[in-house]
């Protein structure tokens, strides 16, 4: 019996390494040769893969003097305003330069960086080449934003790695039900309004839409907008917006009753000008 329960271990071991050892892990897509793709909406912590892209050299956006060589790039969902990774390379390939480099930026970069640009946009970086653990952090995350990830093999080096989740939340979530949209009711018809719903936590676009259609038109698509009521619509109307990120949709919707006034101006008629009568009136010489 001792002897059936060791080779039954041994049987349950073998067959769950290959799912709990592969890379990237299962329901991961592998990262992208290019900033803008994939985006990886699960929790960071744990992913782990192999750098082999060998692309064509090119600037290391904000780390000066250095090149992106074998760069790999996905973006990450920012749960919390502080996050920490870090980075541990291993199986570097030798000779030449050795180890991996990093970057995280908050869109999608220029090559080169237009001016100004690194201040405003670069997270953190690990400039220099390295085959020790390293971290990238920052503080300013907005939550609900996808953020980018570039790694790169130092002169095309090929190296695994894994990322550690040291502090904060990289797992995505849909927005929090927004709350109630407030603006003015009645209004007239041709004039046009504000709205507005309290910031939603995790929101980073908000979908305005009237209904009927042809009642207005949305100006702006932020959690504060205008509406400019139809000049030919009028009766009620309703305004509802909806909450999403580039992970996750919250179908649940707010909604604001509009009740459109047609304009009732007078109208006048030009009149006819006046002419005296003159029949019966003598004209003395």
């Amino acid at each position: 019996m001792k002897l059936l329960y060791s080779l039954l271990s041994l049987l349950f071991l073998s067959l769950s390494l290959p799912v709990f050892g592969q890379c990237p892990p299962p329901g991961f897509p592998s990262p992208g040769n290019n900033c803008g793709s994939p985006v990886i909406c699960e929790d960071l912590d744990g992913y782990c893969t192999e750098i082999n892209n060998s692309n064509q050299p090119r600037n290391y956006p904000c780390c000066s003097g250095w090149q992106l060589n074998n760069d790999e790039w996905f973006g990450f969902f920012a749960g919390t305003t502080t996050i920490t990774l870090e980075i541990t390379p291993s199986n570097c390939e030798t000779g030449g330069q050795q180890g991996l480099q990093a970057a995280i930026y908050d869109n999608c970069p220029a090559f080169p960086p237009p001016n100004g640009w690194c201040t405003d946009n670069l997270m953190d970086a690990q400039c220099s080449c390295t085959e020790d653990p390293f971290t990238l952090s920052a503080n300013d995350f907005v939550i609900g934003q996808v953020y980018w990830f570039v790694i790169d093999g130092c002169s095309g080096n090929v190296c695994d790695y894994e990322i550690q989740v040291i502090e904060g939340s990289t797992t995505g979530f849909p927005p929090d039900n927004p709350g109630p949209v407030t603006g003015p009711t009645p209004v007239c018809q041709g004039s046009t309004t504000d709205y507005e719903l309290p910031p939603v936590n995790g929101a980073t676009t908000y979908t305005w839409t009237p209904s009927p259609s042809n009642a207005g038109t949305i100006n702006g698509n932020d959690n504060d907008i205008s509406v400019s009521w139809a000049t030919g619509f009028s009766g009620t109307a309703t305004l509802c917006v909806s909450t999403s990120n580039l992970c996750y949709t919250n179908p649940t919707q707010s909604c604001i009753t509009v009740n459109v006034i047609q304009n009732l101006l007078p109208t006048f008629q030009e009149a006819e000008p006046f002419v005296p009568a003159l029949e019966g009136l003598s004209i003395l010489p």
